[in-house]
């Protein structure tokens, strides 16, 4: 009895100290050659992306971002902040890191592993992967991503060479039934990251990159009224990358009002993803119309003279 006496006075409660460490925070977002106002150039800075992260503990990475949705703002020294939970560095630990915006990603083991995308032409789809991390004790820097465009972008120029000279007539062109008879309409961008000898990851950005593809048409708007050495161009259009995508159009010449030919044309073209591309049709009448007399229009005399 004494004795357990004596062990239950020298129990007490310790509080054992440990550091949880710095929140994990994210900075330096931005997104490579952007310049159409939907899909994120200066006039449209990108706001906010999805986020994926994992830890490797002893049993393997663990998912400690989820979808989880991160906001800020574009520009030097920046910091952006998970909206939806906050997750700390611990010493000693490697941490990966994924950020999409748009399309619908799978992620089994933590990180994207695929992003299906359906296309519409206007709706961007972007894909980042940070470097590996390791986390220190104090002074961890912020998660930088480099936003990589995964479509392309497109437009169509039509141009019209006919000369502008003096007194010329009015001919004008338009550039109808433009499509892309074979456009993947919806795919699977499935994810190929390649990791460095300095931690850093290299993004697959080819077209063989997308799988699971349905093909089908892809209609874009005409262009009209182009005038004598002038030209337009269409709206930008975002399309899912391929090799061998069939363009066609119909190139129709007017005079005034009236419709005087109407040429169909095609082409192949290989579109990359990453890449934007402006497809110019290039017409016009450069043959101007000219005139000669083949003979002097002499009067012949008949004679004798003809008495009357």
């Amino acid at each position: 009895m004494l004795a357990v006496a004596t062990l239950a006075s020298c129990a007490k409660e310790e509080t054992l100290s440990f550091d949880k460490g710095e929140a994990i925070q994210f900075g330096n977002a931005f997104v490579d050659n952007a310049t159409r106002a939907n899909d994120y150039g200066p006039s449209n800075p990108l706001e906010e992306f999805k986020l994926w992260g994992t830890i490797q503990g002893i049993e393997g990475p663990t998912a400690i971002f989820a979808n989880d949705t991160v906001e800020g703002t574009v520009g030097a020294d920046n910091v952006w902040n998970c909206t939806t939970k906050t997750q700390y560095w611990i010493e000693g630990a490697t941490y990966n890191f994924a950020a999409v915006v748009g399309g619908t990603v799978t992620a089994p083991n933590g990180l994207p592993s695929s992003i299906e995308y359906t296309a519409d032409g206007d709706t961007d789809l972007l894909y980042a992967r940070s470097n590996q991390y390791t986390g220190l004790a104090s002074g961890n820097p912020k998660v930088a991503f480099e936003f990589k465009h995964l479509l392309s972008k497109i437009k169509f120029t039509l141009q019209n060479t006919t000369s502008n000279a003096t007194n010329v007539g009015t001919y004008t062109y338009t550039l109808t039934d433009v499509a892309i008879t074979n456009a993947i309409t919806t795919g699977t961008y499935t994810v190929n990251d390649t990791k460095n000898a300095d931690n850093s990851y290299t993004v697959d950005m080819t077209a063989a990159a997308w799988t699971s593809k349905v093909v089908d048409g892809m209609e874009f708007d005409d262009i009209e009224g182009v005038t004598n050495n002038s030209s337009k161009s269409s709206d930008e259009s975002l399309i899912i990358p391929m090799n061998g995508a069939e363009v066609s159009y119909k190139v129709n010449l007017y005079y005034g009002e009236k419709l005087i030919t109407s040429t169909s044309g095609n082409a192949t073209v290989d579109f990359a993803p990453g890449c934007a591309y402006n497809l110019v049709v290039s017409t016009g009448l450069n043959n101007e119309i000219k005139f000669k007399v083949e003979n002097d229009p002499s009067w012949t005399q008949v004679t004798p003279d003809t008495e009357i």
